[in-house]
């Protein structure tokens, strides 16, 4: 079975592996250059992920710090006491991209980057593969993972009765910020090293 993922997000690249694994024959296509895979920011990731999905801490993500949260409009510091065994693995998640790119490969899928799809190939009312370049490459299955805002999920043939745009309510967006230390407050004591 051929199988074409666009675009390569933790997902697709997860979903690479595995099927690679299987015995498919994958690849990803990613219009980024690995150095610029993703983005540039470290995320805090739940210690079972890296068990169930059989991932290696190969690259020393560090432990959390302990939380501490600052009371808006206050001078409060507030601490939540957590075991260090039990808190999350920070790790920045180009790196975690490309850890996962290195076992989707590893697994046998190719992982393609510089590469961008440029349209869907539906034919008969079916996907049937990607154009890249105007080169039209074919497959058993395509695998969208270029994200909630896909350029492709409006060309998709009605009969997949898959929306065809999104509204915003349906996206999830998180914002962090961080700011000064409250004062008397000395940031190397309660952050890791490489926060500081």
């Amino acid at each position: 079975m051929k199988i074409i993922v666009i675009g390569a997000g933790i997902g697709g690249l997860q979903a690479a592996k595995l099927l690679a694994a299987g015995g498919a024959d994958v690849a990803v296509y990613e219009k980024n250059n690995r150095e610029t895979l993703c983005y540039d920011w470290i995320d805090d990731v739940e210690n079972k992920v890296f068990t169930e999905l059989d991932l290696p801490l190969t690259k020393a993500p560090f432990r959390t710090a302990e939380p501490t949260f600052a009371v808006p409009f206050s001078k409060l510091l507030l601490h939540v006491d957590v075991p260090e065994n039990t808190r999350d693995w920070s790790i920045e998640r180009r790196e975690f991209s490309n850890i996962l790119a290195d076992l989707a490969e590893e697994a046998g899928a190719k992982v393609v980057f510089d590469t961008a799809v440029s349209s869907l190939l539906i034919e008969n009312g079916k996907v049937c593969g990607v154009e890249i370049c105007g080169e039209k490459i074919y497959a058993d299955l395509v695998i969208d993972s270029s994200g909630a805002s896909s350029p492709f999920r409006a060309s998709l043939p009605n009969n997949y009765n898959v929306q065809k745009t999104y509204y915003k309510h349906e996206i999830f967006r998180a914002y962090r910020a961080f700011f000064a230390a409250a004062e008397g407050v000395d940031p190397s004591k309660e952050c890791p090293k490489k926060y500081t």
